[in-house]
């Protein structure tokens, strides 16, 4: 149990800057992602025969919980990060592509999956003409992509079924800007996709829907 998840130690590099005006940044990072006690302590796949009222013996999954805070196991990350400013729409735009594995197994057992992402965004800059008689206006309209993939995990040397999966992140973003200061809201919806590969596997897909404000 916790109440904590991972710690992780981010190490940033700028490897280029444009310092005023229109250009590039180039970001390197990298760092350890140190884990928390709040982890799984036995594979949610292991079966046990299980008597039934009627005296036959049937196979299932053995009790165990799905929600916890940490993959248990140290890892490394690396990423690197480009964004451009621009004078002509979109005057904002970038990405990053970043890296994250494992470098041992947890306490347990447990190798988490080897995981890939890329992310993009772009923003549109003021919208001059777009007029409203709200006490705020629309400064900036963003959209924003990510693509993850996640390679297999294992318990105790044997391939996870359901591991390997694709992740596809659209997103929309507002900015406004008012008397006030300037807020936004991120709409994002996500699709994730089991990539099956036995007759065995658990056809599953997962829906994710997020929505930040910030000020």
């Amino acid at each position: 149990g916790g109440f904590l998840g991972d710690t992780r130690i981010n190490f940033k590099y700028l490897l280029y800057n444009q310092g005023k005006g229109p250009g590039s940044r180039v970001f390197l990072g990298g760092g350890l992602l140190i884990p928390t006690s709040a982890t799984l302590t036995e594979s949610p796949w292991t079966k046990s025969n299980v008597m039934l009222p009627n005296g036959s013996e049937v196979e299932t999954y053995t009790p165990h919980r799905h929600f916890y805070l940490s993959d248990g196991a140290y890892k490394m990350f690396a990423e690197i990060q480009f964004f451009k400013k621009r004078i002509k729409m979109p005057v904002f735009w970038g990405g990053s592509f970043s890296v994250e594995f494992p470098l041992e197994e947890s306490d347990y057992g447990f190798k988490p999956s080897t995981r890939y992402e890329l992310s993009m965004l772009a923003l549109s800059g003021p919208l001059k003409n777009v007029k409203t008689n709200a006490p705020f206006k629309i400064s900036s309209i963003g959209l924003n992509m990510t693509v993850g993939y996640a390679g297999h995990s294992e318990w105790n040397g044997v391939s996870t079924p359901n591991s390997k999966a694709m992740m596809y992140i659209p997103g929309l973003s507002i900015l406004f800007a008012s008397k006030a200061g300037t807020f936004g809201i991120n709409i994002q919806r996500g699709y994730e996709e089991y990539l099956q590969e036995k007759v065995t596997d658990i056809e599953e897909t997962n829906k994710v829907y997020a929505i930040s404000l910030s000020y």
